[in-house]
This record gives C-alpha cells, structure tokens and sequence, in this order.
C-alpha cells in the first residue's frame, strides 16, 4: 500500500480540533497531548514563555525543599496551572 498526499497547506480537522497551515504543534508523547498554537498567536505564546518557565521552575524548588503541592502552586501564581 502506498500513500500519497492528495493536499497541500489546506486546514485539517483531527480529533475535533482544527489546524491551519502555519500553525504549531507541540507534543508531549509522554503525556499523550498536543497543543495546537494558532500562527496569529505565536508572537503572545512566545512571549509569555520566560514568566511560565520561571514559575515552574519556583514550583519545582519549593517542592523538593519540603512544600506540598498546593502551597507551592499559591507561591506562584503565574504557574500556567492556576490560568
């Protein structure tokens, strides 16, 4: 059996959730998700990138220095978890 495209830089529709040409798709095979970044978004996405990954990385310390999850997720509060 051989398959052959039959378009090109045409929208899709997988699982329910659209993708257009340009857009940006992340996976996370471990987790069995991906996340869909609209072109048009793709400058905000970026942006927020730094404030999410310093959170998260406050989160990470202050559980392995002793705190419960929750406790650590109040301390920070741009941790994507909390939006």
């Amino acid at each position: 059996m051989e398959a052959k495209p039959w378009a090109v830089d045409v929208p899709l529709t997988i699982g329910g959730l659209q993708v257009n040409p340009g857009d940006v798709l992340c996976t996370d095979e471990g987790e069995g998700v991906i996340c869909v970044i609209p072109r048009s978004k793709l400058r905000e996405v970026a942006a927020l990138l730094p404030t999410l990954k310093e959170a998260d990385d406050g989160l990470l310390k202050d559980v392995q220095n002793g705190a419960d999850f929750p406790t650590a997720l109040k301390n920070h509060p741009k941790h994507y978890t909390n939006h």
